[in-house]
């Protein structure tokens, strides 16, 4: 499933059928930007929920890690699933359990199952995002340059591919020289990483923190791009049109640039004696190292998430314990205020 996409499920009515049992009325729009979404709508009874679990998790061979809501006992016989405070209950907790299913980005394998679609009257594959161009239009072209983008504009709004065209575009500008082609063309892709990172931080497609790690790659590849313009520019190459590579309007001065002997601006004892390659596969392994890092916090998270839900079970389990035992003490308590008042009525009698 494509990160970008996005799906809020709403259950906000529900109808009593028959006085016999509830029928929950779900509402889901799956959203690809602000104004590209489906909507959908199904009903169902808590007792299809149940059987939609059984049925998931016997599909993917695995025990699903959203809960229901439990089913409230009285008396040894369940609830009735018509009470007003058990359906207001249901419906959180089912609304809750739907969009953990449909949104959880890690673990995707549940919302891809066919059971998910036709349980929720889902088209299949609706959690791939269609595509805005037709076949013969696979590819970007800036008609004003001539410059073609060697990618999807979708792409740098897919969180999983924004990283993979930045590394693409650092590459290629290690790899070339200062041709003013090339450099326009990273440029035109520069701008599409900016509005595609937008986009991701707008619909919250990843974390805050990732979000700034991202932008603090960006500005390094832009401060980059314009270091060498601006050498470019004050070498003389190209100046007939290195106006329109200047960012942010600068004002540049053609004059030979002061360059220090020590150590360049940005260069650290690890990078000063590397080169183009070798900075390129270090920054592929710090970036790879931290991916790890992330994914070792996320089993970390999941494991402390199964300890709280295995808590909050025994806790359930504790709590209907305790409320039949209270029942109890209450059932045994009037019958011995009622034997009571019969041992008074047989003292009366007798007298």
């Amino acid at each position: 499933m494509s990160r970008g996409v996005k799906c809020e499920v709403s259950i906000n009515d529900v109808s009593i059928v028959e006085k016999k049992y509830a029928l929950y009325h779900i509402a889901l729009k799956v959203v690809w930007s602000i104004n590209d979404y489906s909507e959908y709508k199904c009903e169902r009874r808590f007792s299809d929920f149940i059987q939609f679990k059984k049925q998931l998790e016997y599909e993917c061979q695995a025990e699903l890690p959203y809960d229901l809501p439990g089913r409230k006992l009285f008396w040894g016989r369940k609830g009735n699933s018509c009470d007003p405070d058990i359906i207001e209950e249901r419906r959180l907790k089912l609304r809750q359990f739907l969009s953990d299913l449909l949104n959880d980005s890690f673990e995707t394998k549940w919302r891809k199952s066919s059971v998910v679609s036709q349980f929720l009257n889902l088209p299949e594959g609706w959690y791939i995002k269609p595509s805005t161009y037709s076949r013969g239009d696979d590819k970007n072209i800036d008609t004003q340059n001539n410059i073609e983008e060697p990618f999807d504009t979708d792409e740098v709004n897919d969180p999983s591919k924004w990283l993979n065209v930045l590394r693409d575009c650092k590459s290629e500008f290690h790899n070339t020289g200062d041709d003013t082609r090339s450099i326009m063309r990273q440029r035109l892709v520069l701008s599409k990483l900016e509005k595609g990172l937008n986009f991701i931080e707008q619909n919250e497609l990843v974390s805050r923190m990732e979000c700034e790690r991202r932008k603090q790659l960006l500005n390094t590849f832009k401060n980059d791009l314009n270091s060498r313009i601006q050498i470019t520019s004050a070498l003389g190459d190209h100046q007939g049109n290195i106006n329109d590579l200047m960012p942010f309007n600068q004002q540049r001065s053609f004059e030979e640039p002061k360059i220090s002997k020590g150590r360049r601006l940005g260069e650290t004892k690890e990078t000063e004696n590397l080169g183009k390659q070798q900075l390129l596969q270090l920054q592929k392994d710090k970036i790879k190292e931290q991916d790890q890092q992330l994914y070792q916090l996320h089993e970390i998270v999941h494991r402390q998430k199964n300890i709280s839900l295995a808590l909050n079970q025994e806790l359930e389990a504790q709590n209907e314990l305790l409320d039949l035992f209270q029942d109890e003490a209450t059932t045994s308590a009037n019958k011995l205020r009622t034997a009571n008042r019969n041992a008074v009525r047989f003292n009366q009698g007798q007298r």
